[in-house]
């Protein structure tokens, strides 16, 4: 007997691509329901991580929350790519050091939408608390 190939409706849960089911009987007319059910658990492909869900929701929620604004030199976690950044040209970045002594003032504020710099990071954590109504411990975020 001929194998038939039909593609299911569904949707694959992580990739998005159409799955395909193969038949034995040629005369089937009915469609072969997909039962993600039946699927191993999802796990999570980054490196190290060891992260595993039943459902997309989960998944996503994780993906989003612990490896979306991960800095790639220490794995610290941050909750906007802003921050990410600014912890990679303050942390990792060797000019950063060079352009505090030499041209002051460097540490921008921890919001995006304000474009204020600061001379030392106390001058803007004070800035963030004054101005703000923020306290740094806020805008952190667990590790997963």
């Amino acid at each position: 007997m001929q194998k038939i190939k039909r593609i299911c409706p569904c949707k694959d849960m992580l990739y998005g691509k159409q799955q395909t089911i193969e038949y034995e009987n040629e005369e089937e007319d009915t469609m072969e329901e997909c039962n993600f059910e039946e699927q191993s658990a999802i796990e999570c492909q980054v490196f190290g991580c060891g992260f595993t869900c039943d459902d997309m929701v989960d998944y996503e929620r994780h993906y989003f929350t612990c490896h979306q604004f991960q800095c790639n030199h220490c794995k610290e976690v941050f909750a906007n790519a802003h921050l990410m950044d600014l912890h990679i040209t303050e942390t990792h970045d060797p000019f950063f050091s060079i352009l505090v002594t030499k041209r002051p003032p460097q540490y921008k504020c921890y919001l995006a939408d304000c474009k204020v710099k600061c001379n030392t990071k106390e001058e803007r954590r004070m800035h963030l608390i004054q101005y703000h109504s923020v306290c740094t411990a806020t805008l952190t975020i667990g590790i997963c």
